[in-house]
């Protein structure tokens, strides 16, 4: 990965590429600004902004957010700006405090006091949970992490396998599946064999690059479908598709075959069918959902989409032909998304007609929008500039 590199000045931004503009962006403005956000003295991370940069405290902090920030800011350390390496152990260790129970896993939401308000055990949470464990583990060197990690992975099988059916239920009360959950839970995964023991996270990439090979993906339109019944029965309303997963699932294919891992899953086809049905012919942008006839089902366009396009981009077969899109969405970005309400800021969702459909900037986004530029310096397309400290 290319280190840091001297910050862009106004004259440098104003004649560099979208690419590197988005990248500039998120290091010089994003990072450091929401390192420093966060509702008290007790939690280290804001939920979300109001439109004036200011907490807008909703009552609780989830814990997909704080492993989020966590993950974030460990990697930025890793990729040279060493101001965040005490911003990523602050998080980790009130992470740890507040959210971790050794009997029951992690905790959703906590107040704002750090006290548990929300013990619901899903899927979806223990991946993020995991993935901070990964990088803090990573960038720290410590063993504890991995430690945790390991112990939720036990709590994750004693808790959500049900009746020997393959793969985790999306929670403890839901007897259903979701390819999101499992498609997070091979992130993780990925991310946990640099630290913890091979053999337990190897078996579980294996069974979730099998399941996406013979269950998650259409037949027929060869897109991932969203939501499954009961022992992954099909659903019923004919499959909901979210293009912007196609993105993601791409990238994230590309990684475990980087890692020696092989699947049957179809990524081309992944992409073919987002490139086809995901994108508004009126304004350029990615749609939120549609059925797999291509059908579209919410008109509506998210920032987190663009971010994992952007990230797809930069694992094409086609070199050339995948900076160029890069350099098209990132400009995207930065023209419909970011820097907006407030400088370091983003709007979240977009209506078919450009307008903001929330009035608060959630802090969740910060994930995307940083991994999606963490993949640009790392096929070398960008570097990062020297945020400020």
């Amino acid at each position: 990965m290319q280190t840091a590199s001297a910050r862009l000045e106004p004259m440098e931004l104003a004649n560099a590429s979208a690419v590197e503009r988005y990248v500039a962006w998120v290091a010089d403005s994003a990072l450091p600004y929401w390192a420093q956000r966060r509702p008290n003295l007790i939690l280290p991370f804001a939920e979300q902004l109001d439109r004036a940069g200011h907490s807008a405290w909703p009552g609780y902090l989830r814990l997909r957010v704080v492993a989020r920030q966590v993950s974030v800011y460990a990697q930025v350390a890793e990729a040279g700006l060493t101001w965040a390496l005490p911003v990523a152990e602050n998080g980790w260790q009130a992470m740890k405090r507040y959210f971790w129970s050794t009997v029951s896993g992690w905790h959703a939401r906590v107040g704002s006091n750090g006290q548990a308000v929300d013990t619901e055990f899903a899927l979806y949470d223990q991946a993020f949970a995991l993935y901070a464990c990964a990088h803090w583990a990573r960038v720290s060197g410590a063993q504890m992490p991995v430690d945790m990690a390991c112990r939720t992975l036990d709590l994750i099988d004693r808790r959500l396998r049900l009746n020997e059916q393959p793969g985790w239920r999306t929670a403890s009360d839901n007897h259903e599946h979701d390819q999101n959950s499992h498609m997070h839970f091979l992130e993780a995964l990925l991310a946990l064999l640099e630290v913890a023991p091979e053999w337990r996270i190897r078996g579980r990439i294996e069974e979730i690059l099998d399941l996406l090979a013979t269950r998650m993906v259409d037949p027929n339109s060869g897109a991932v479908l969203e939501w499954f019944g009961m022992r992954w029965r099909s659903p019923h309303d004919g499959g909901v598709v979210e293009p912007g997963h196609q993105y993601e699932w791409a990238w994230l294919l590309a990684q475990a075959a980087r890692a020696g891992f092989a699947c049957d899953a179809p990524a081309r086809s992944m992409l073919a069918f987002a490139d086809k049905h995901g994108w508004s012919s009126k304004n350029g942008l990615i749609y939120n959902s549609c059925r797999t006839d291509g059908t579209v089902l919410s008109p509506h366009h998210r920032l987190w989409p663009h971010c994992e396009a952007l990230r797809a981009a930069t694992v094409l077969d086609d070199s050339k032909a995948g900076a160029e899109r890069a350099e098209r969405i990132a400009a995207h970005i930065m023209s419909s998304f970011a820097g907006r309400p407030f400088a370091e800021g983003w709007v979240s969702d977009l209506d078919e007609n450009g307008v903001p459909m929330v009035d608060t900037v959630p802090a969740s986004s910060l994930y995307h929008l940083f991994e999606a530029a963490l993949a640009l310096v790392g096929c070398g397309w960008a570097t990062f500039p020297q945020a400020a400290r």
